[in-house]
């Protein structure tokens, strides 16, 4: 046991603790930001299909699972060429309430970052595997579940179990989250990459141990992100969490 007491006192575990701390202080703050914007998110979804569709705000359905309302195709990623498992036993077929979940299925898709990319390229678009569509009109969390990796969050099915990659991940993945941020989520590097890449190096760290300066440049860019909140009522809780991040860079450095 010696051995590991001297691993806890190292200055690069202490490091990588410090940013996994961060990590933890920034996804409790962003965690109230998603749940409410995943509620708003769902409300927006259905004014525009009341316009477009003409299906009436308070009409809601349970009936509907994932794989009726999806359309059998292989960039949906959990169809395949040839006999699609997901396909089985539920076949495609119309949501009973005016097709309203075939509806927000495609409002879904619309929201998504990356529902526009090639057919060359490697489809990037909603998560289908991760949600229930019987869900989508008294839980938006399973309509956020569709913008999530698809590894790892299938059984994710309430909004407080999520973790910090996933959370980042709901961000970056869904369009709509571009107005509580600054920063344009269509470059390449902007401050949900950078935070996610945060993310992967203190989960992925060798032997749980980061030097001062990776811990100092983790802690700096998760900062970075919780300040790139633009809705008043959000910086309030993102100073208070940015405070926490700074106060412990202080004190443990």
């Amino acid at each position: 046991m010696a051995d590991y007491k001297d691993i806890i006192r190292k200055p690069e575990t202490l490091g990588w603790f410090k940013a996994a701390m961060a990590m933890k202080i920034t996804r409790d703050c962003l965690l109230d930001i998603v749940k409410q914007a995943t509620h708003e998110l769902y409300d927006k979804i259905r004014k525009v299909i009341k316009i477009k569709d003409g299906i009436q705000e308070d009409v809601v359905c349970s009936q509907c699972n994932t794989p009726k309302v999806l359309p059998c195709d292989a960039n949906n990623k959990c169809c395949n060429y040839g006999t699609c498992e997901f396909h089985t036993i539920h076949k495609q077929q119309s949501c009973p309430k005016a097709n309203l979940c075939n509806a927000i299925c495609r409002e879904i898709v619309a929201n998504h970052r990356f529902r526009n990319r090639s057919k060359k390229q490697s489809f990037k678009g909603p998560t289908w595997v991760n949600t229930d569509a019987c869900k989508w009109c008294n839980d938006p969390w399973q309509i956020a579940k569709c913008y999530l990796s698809k590894e790892g969050y299938t059984d994710v099915n309430l909004a407080e179990d999520i973790d910090f990659n996933g959370i980042v991940y709901v961000i970056y993945n869904c369009e709509f989250f571009q107005a509580y941020l600054k920063d344009n989520l269509d470059r390449s590097r902007n401050v949900c990459t950078k935070a996610r890449d945060v993310g992967r190096e203190v989960r992925h760290a060798p032997s749980n141990s980061m030097t001062s300066q990776e811990s100092d440049r983790a802690i700096d860019t998760l900062v970075a992100l919780l300040q790139n909140l633009k809705h008043v009522n959000h910086q309030f809780a993102a100073k208070t969490a940015v405070d926490m991040l700074t106060q412990k860079n202080k004190t443990e450095s």
